[in-house]
């Protein structure tokens, strides 16, 4: 009987032996585990700092997530291994980036996002100005200007280039309101064109940002010129003013008149201005009180496409 037992419960013992009981265990923290897990936290904002809402986060080509109001997402269980991460939102350049999920690691990640500049404008337009000197002289220009939108700061802006006739003329940059701005300025002794060879001129612009984008504008070209400039009778030069009264001008009617804009200065201050006198006008009442002090008045007229030519006069008010 005991010799029957030991037959029959040795073979079952041995059995046994040979195996072992799998304990449950967090297989993100064994180092061994081929099958091991990390988690990802990934913030993502701009230049300035702000969180990017709704931006889209794809990782490895496959999975798609979007950051929430606070710019942010977490995702608990990734996968060891290589992890590609791929960052979309509209207006700014793709952030990508490749890393490695350890077993056990969280991976903290910023990432911050390069708005990619918007050309809002880009404009070719002629000016002429009276300098007011013994002579009295017309200074006449060309102008081109570029407005830009660019959210990052206008430190983000590298340059900006003209093309016209394959040749490149590199633009000033600076800021113009809440905007970038790119301009170039070919007065009549500019030393490469005559200025009148420019009407109908098609040309560029290009802005390179610091993030390696290139954004080409749509072409300008210069429509007309503008020769005649508005005549002020009140006040006249050099003479005074006592307000409230009209500034009174004469001007050639002239086709594509569109309006009149008047500045009046105090030094570098500006002390009045009025815009958008229709062109019908050929006067603008002040109903303004300045204070006593030597004052210039500025009037320019412009056309439809941006063309203008300016007078100016100093007055004195007593």
């Amino acid at each position: 009987m005991v010799k029957r037992f030991f037959i029959f419960v040795l073979p079952l013992v041995l059995a046994l032996a040979s195996c072992y009981i799998d304990v449950p265990h967090d297989s993100r923290y064994d180092n061994l585990n081929p099958f091991g897990k990390a988690s990802l936290s990934i913030y993502v904002k701009d230049k300035h700092g702000n969180p990017n809402q709704g931006a889209l986060i794809i990782l490895n080509d496959t999975l798609e997530f979007e950051t929430d109001a606070e710019g942010e997402f977490y995702l608990g269980t990734v996968a060891k291994g290589v992890l590609r991460i791929r960052i979309h939102a509209d207006g700014y350049r793709t952030f990508e980036m490749e890393t490695t999920a350890n077993t056990g690691e969280v991976l903290d990640i910023i990432a911050t996002l390069n708005f990619i500049p918007v050309i809002e404008e880009f404009k070719a337009y002629s000016s002429v100005r009276k300098i007011k000197s013994f002579t009295d002289t017309l200074d006449y220009d060309v102008n081109y200007t570029g407005i830009i939108r660019e959210m990052d700061g206008i430190e983000d802006i590298d340059s900006c280039v003209m093309t016209m006739d394959s040749v490149r003329f590199k633009m000033e940059v600076f800021e113009l309101d809440s905007f970038a701005a790119c301009s170039l300025n070919f007065p009549e002794d500019n030393g490469f064109f005559q200025i009148y060879d420019l009407q109908g001129k098609k040309c560029r612009m290009d802005v390179y940002d610091k993030s390696g984008e290139i954004i080409k504008s749509g072409e300008a070209n210069l429509v007309r010129f503008v020769e005649s400039i508005p005549e002020i009778t009140a006040p006249e030069e050099g003479g005074s003013f006592t307000l409230p009264d009209s500034v009174k001008w004469t001007f050639e009617e002239v086709l594509f008149e569109s309006y009149f804009n008047l500045e009046i200065f105090n030094g570098e201050e500006q002390a009045y201005e009025s815009n958008n006198i229709p062109s019908t006008k050929r006067s603008a009442y002040i109903g303004e009180l300045l204070n006593e002090g030597s004052y210039r008045l500025y009037l320019r007229a412009y056309d439809v496409y941006g063309n203008f030519s300016e007078n100016s006069v100093t007055f004195s008010i007593f």
